[in-house]
C-alpha cells in the first residue's frame, strides 16, 4: 500500500509531549477507515480524533502552539475525516 504524504508530519511535532504519536495514530486509524468503512472503524477514527483534538488543545494551552496554528491543524484533520 502507498503510504500517503499528509499536510502535517507528525515528525515535526516530535518535541511537542504526545501530539506526534497522537498524529501518527489518527492518520493510521484514517487509513483503515478509508478501506472499511465499519462501524469499528468509524469509533476507532473517532476516538483517535478526540484523543488529539485534546492533545492539540492542550499543547495551544501551553504555549506550544499558536491558536491559529492549532486551528488550521484541526481544520485539516476533520477534512481528512470527512474525505476518508
Amino acid at each position: 500500500m502507498r503510504m500517503m504524504s499528509y499536510k502535517y508530519d507528525p515528525a515535526d511535532f516530535a518535541t511537542l509531549q504526545s501530539l506526534s504519536d497522537d498524529l501518527t495514530a489518527f492518520y493510521h486509524a484514517v487509513r483503515i477507515y478509508a478501506q472499511d468503512k465499519s462501524d469499528t472503524n468509524w469509533y476507532a477514527l473517532r476516538h483517535c480524533w478526540e484523543v488529539l483534538f485534546f492533545t492539540l488543545k492542550h499543547r495551544e494551552l501551553e504555549g506550544g502552539l499558536t491558536s491559529v496554528a492549532a486551528n488550521e491543524i484541526r481544520d485539516y484533520l476533520e477534512e481528512l475525516i470527512e474525505h476518508a
